[in-house]
């Protein structure tokens, strides 16, 4: 089975740094889950988030 791991850069510019990187266990189908935990460690207040389409899914958890 393919190792498949989520990434959380930040980009400012051409400059880009990687601050998070998590297995998403179960594959594709679990990337969304994976990616919001790892963006709830992150203060993004007047932040954009953007990702890829594997992250436009019906199983994508609501803010609190």
């Amino acid at each position: 089975m393919p190792m498949h791991l989520v990434h959380i850069y930040l980009v400012r510019g051409r400059d880009s740094l990687l601050v998070g990187l998590a297995l998403a266990p179960g594959g594709a189908p679990r990337e969304a889950p994976v990616a919001a935990g790892l963006l709830s460690l992150l203060e993004l207040t007047d932040t954009v988030v953007t990702g890829d389409a594997s992250l436009l899914t019906a199983r994508w958890p609501t803010a609190s």
